[in-house]
């Protein structure tokens, strides 16, 4: 964002109390984290290397995890059509945690 942008987008915020004024620029800053990392992640993903590939196939022959997690957690959405799985969000943004919780869920499930 140019600076002007942020200016006038600064300037905006001025209309709203601090809790509300707090509250969007950290959702906006998240939301932008969030578009950033998934496109790093699906950049990773077109590659050929093996561990790419590797935690590729650990995402889709988990789709009973997968479908349990979406049904705890559901969808979020983005705007009016661009909306997300929450597995599909753990997976990209935070791969140690999915492992875990992958973890956990297939020792419960013995």
């Amino acid at each position: 964002m140019d600076s002007r942008k942020y200016e006038k987008a600064k300037k905006a915020l001025a209309y709203f109390d601090p809790v509300t004024k707090e509250f969007l620029m950290n959702s906006v800053e998240a939301v932008c984290i969030f578009f950033i990392q998934y496109a790093e992640n699906s950049n990773l993903n077109s590659l050929s290397e093996p561990e790419v590939i590797s935690e590729q196939k650990l995402c889709e022959n988990n789709e009973e995890f997968d479908a349990w997690w979406d049904e705890e957690f559901g969808e979020f959405q983005m705007g009016d059509d661009l909306s997300f799985n929450a597995s599909q969000i753990l997976y990209q943004l935070d791969n140690p945690s999915y492992e875990s919780e992958l973890k956990e869920y297939l020792s419960n499930q013995e």
